[in-house]
């Protein structure tokens, strides 16, 4: 047998009412861990799924009550006992384990387990049982489905246990009917003599007495099962599953209570995962209430269940506009209302949906408002479309200024340097962009004016110079036509 070490014999108690749920496959994998056990078991989950079940043993447990375990699993019967198992770091804890196979059909497909706490008397009790089996001093002791028995009690019940209760009926009855009979034979057989006849009479009055009391006992047996199942159903129904259904035998009540023994295994696993659900769907509810995200969810009728904060903010600014296109619009009644409402042509949007597979992108218009919706389908883990979910975000403010940006700078590459974007509408990231962009087109436009400045200036400076030019050649021509003369004048 597997023995998972260190140990430390340091106990971790569970937490009162605490439920430990597991599933494995029919080889005892494990396929499906709710978060109480992952908690205690120490282990994180990628260690555990896919693991054998026995990563958790304890070396002190003995493997009769393994054997026993699967025994009674292969059997297709409920398994109830009390087990201690190790955490990863090597505490111990205990728990009282309720363990059943999952049928499809008659195919079992795996097992599944619901582990409580037991009270301390249980498990000093099993403490003390286990300890004789590890140690070699069990003797004439053995575990039969989750409970230490004697053998000599298991063989000697065996035999009556196995009966069905219509079986042990007709056997108590014959007994009763025995001493009729044997008065019947008296009546023809006169020729016995005294003493034949008490020792007749007598066996046939313990028979009687064997009847009556076999007849007594399996009515009080009948009636105090019945009777103690019923409490314990009511105490399931209350969602407490300290009680457990106690099965001794073969007979119609035994099978009984091992199907109520299954029914409160399932129950609780169900109970807890139903738990974890609520505690995710908790967890997503909030989650989404606080998101700055818009968020809208319809069910499959397409009525919205669900509208976080945000969006419903959001509407309320939207809809004097959106009422400029429906008149009934009201945000403040959006949840229980359908989402057809927000359409001018509801059966053609309709076909739309029911044919949606994956994400679909669109955008409504009410009067100068846009806003984008981001439709999802929410799909079922059978392929059952359940609901929508609908995403939407106002572009209004975002085109506006998308519209009056292309406008600008198009003015701008035309050389027109004086349009600039209105900052008096604009709040936030739009807010800035709209100075940081005026404040662009205002450097440009000082940057344009010093640029022309400078440009007058050169040119002013190119008027002189040329100016100079001019006379300069006029003063060179002068020069020259002075310098001929005197040549001339030397010449002569």
């Amino acid at each position: 047998m597997r023995k998972n070490l260190p140990v430390t014999q340091q106990e971790h108690v569970l937490a009162d009412g605490a439920m430990l749920v597991s599933k494995t496959d029919p080889k005892g994998r494990i396929t499906y861990l709710n978060d109480a056990f992952l908690d205690v078991s120490g282990f994180t989950a990628a260690e555990l799924m896919g693991s054998a079940h026995n990563i958790v043993r304890h070396p002190d447990m003995p493997e009769e009550a393994y054997a026993d375990l699967w025994v009674t699993l292969k059997a297709g019967r409920p398994w109830t006992g009390l087990v201690k198992n190790r955490r990863k770091n090597g505490d111990y804890y205990w728990v009282l384990a309720n363990v059943t196979p999952i049928r499809e059909g008659p195919t079992v497909t795996g097992y599944m387990s619901v582990r409580s706490k037991p009270s301390r008397a249980e498990i000093a009790q099993a403490e003390s049982a286990y300890r004789q089996f590890t140690e070699g001093r069990a003797g004439g002791l053995t575990i039969h489905e989750g409970k230490v028995v004697s053998r000599l009690r298991t063989r000697t019940v065996g035999l009556l246990a196995r009966l069905s209760l219509p079986a042990k009926l007709l056997v108590a009855s014959a007994l009763v009917a025995l001493p009729a009979l044997a008065g019947l034979a008296a009546v023809a057989l006169p020729g016995l003599g005294a003493r034949s006849g008490v020792g007749v009479a007598s066996l046939f009055a313990a028979s009687l007495v064997c009847g009556l009391v076999a007849l007594v006992r399996i009515s009080i047996q009948t009636a105090r099962t019945l009777s103690a199942s019923a409490a314990k159903v009511e105490h399931l129904t209350q969602g407490s599953f300290e009680q457990v259904f106690e099965a001794t035998g073969d007979d119609e009540l035994a099978a009984l209570q091992r199907a109520l023994q299954s029914l409160r295994t399932k129950v609780g696993f169900e109970l807890a995962d139903s738990r974890r659900i609520a505690v995710e769907g908790t967890r997503i509810r909030q989650a989404l209430d606080v998101a700055q995200a818009n968020v809208m969810v319809a069910d499959a009728r397409y009525d919205i269940i669900y509208a976080n904060a945000s969006l419903q903010a959001m509407l309320a600014v939207a809809e004097p506009d959106i009422r400029s296109v429906m008149p009934a619009f009201v945000a403040a009644n959006l949840l229980g209302a359908n989402i057809d409402q927000f359409h001018r042509n509801p059966a053609h949007q309709r076909q739309l949906l029911d044919r949606l597979t994956g994400i679909h992108r669109t955008r409504l218009s009410f009067g100068p408002r846009r806003i984008d919706l981001l439709i999802t389908p929410i799909i079922a883990d059978g392929g059952q479309r359940i609901g929508t979910v609908v995403e939407w975000a106002d572009r209004t403010a975002e085109i506006s200024i998308e519209e009056e940006v292309q406008f600008v700078v198009s003015a701008a590459s035309e050389g027109d340097l004086t349009r600039r974007l209105r900052v008096t509408e604009k709040n936030g990231f739009y807010g800035k962009l709209a100075e940081g962009l005026n404040a662009i087109l205002e450097s440009n436009t000082q940057l344009v004016r010093v640029v022309k400045d400078a440009a007058r200036a050169v040119t002013s400076g190119v008027e002189e110079i040329s100016k100079g030019n001019q006379s300069l050649s006029q003063r060179t021509e002068e020069q020259a036509s002075s310098l001929e003369e005197t040549a001339s004048s030397m010449e002569e």
